[in-house]
């Protein structure tokens, strides 16, 4: 008998904060979570785990980032009903002069964004970039099974199953030519199932990723010359986003939130 057993990621939500958003460019309500890791049989896991750090994720653009618990006054257990500022007010006081340096540097790149300069601005392009890559990292680390796939993969058993049927009950002594038709729905199945698959990183970039960053990146309006830019530096640091990332897709995304 084999006893699957180990550590694994515990994610417990803990409730809500204000923080900055690099993505919204913009103060915004985050949901804090504990992140441990803890001891399992199963798949099941004992307690909460180890702390090994926390995480928020925005209410609004859904980016998940890496935080300091201590940078928070209180946690609203609940989402309240109020404004941003009511939720700041209670959950980080401070949050204005924390973010005092980013904050005047987003409040340039909405009114003078002529005024940035050459470094601050290619950071700037970049930091979405930067922030997102880990996530993709993460996602395709792994065999994710997307819905289109989970579709293609059902209607494959449902095909073969409906085959078979069909045959032990409209001709039972076809045996030969019931075999080639389950034969026949397999193959057309998986083939479908491998063209979804194959376009399952596609779907999800489109879903995930290109929202993301062409909203972090709407008030720069940058060229193509600067997005090719940071997509050579990408591949150069071997990171997936750059090999699963299309330019002109994500030129699309941005045309489209323009």
């Amino acid at each position: 008998m084999f006893i699957v057993w180990g550590k694994k990621t515990v994610v417990r939500k803990l409730g809500y904060v204000a923080d900055f958003c690099p993505i919204c460019r913009q103060i915004r309500t985050y949901q804090l979570s504990r992140i441990g890791l803890a001891s399992h049989v199963y798949g099941a896991s004992f307690g909460k785990g180890k702390l090994v750090g926390h995480q928020i994720k925005c209410l609004q653009c859904g980016t998940e980032l890496q935080t300091e618990a201590s940078l928070y006054k209180n946690v609203q257990t609940k989402l309240p009903d109020m404004h941003h500022v009511d939720l700041t007010a209670s959950t980080f006081p401070n949050i204005r002069q924390h973010y005092a340096e980013r904050l005047s540097l987003e409040d340039k790149v909405v009114r003078r964004p002529a005024d940035l300069d050459a470094q601050t601005r290619a950071a700037l392009i970049k930091e979405p970039f930067n922030l997102l890559a880990p996530i993709v990292e993460k996602r395709f680390s792994s065999t994710h099974i997307d819905r289109a796939v989970g579709i293609a993969l059902l209607l494959t058993i449902v095909g073969i199953v409906l085959v078979a049927n069909v045959f032990n009950e409209f001709f039972p002594q076809a045996g030969e030519y019931q075999s080639n038709a389950i034969l026949i729905t397999l193959g057309i199945g998986i083939v479908a199932i491998a063209v979804q698959g194959f376009k399952s990183s596609g779907r999800y970039m489109r879903r995930e990723i290109y929202p993301k960053i062409a909203r972090s990146l709407r008030p720069l309006k940058p060229g193509q010359a600067e997005l090719e830019a940071v997509f050579a530096e990408l591949k150069r640091m071997d990171f997936k986003l750059a090999k699963k990332a299309k330019l002109h897709d994500l030129l699309e995304e941005l045309e489209q939130q323009r």
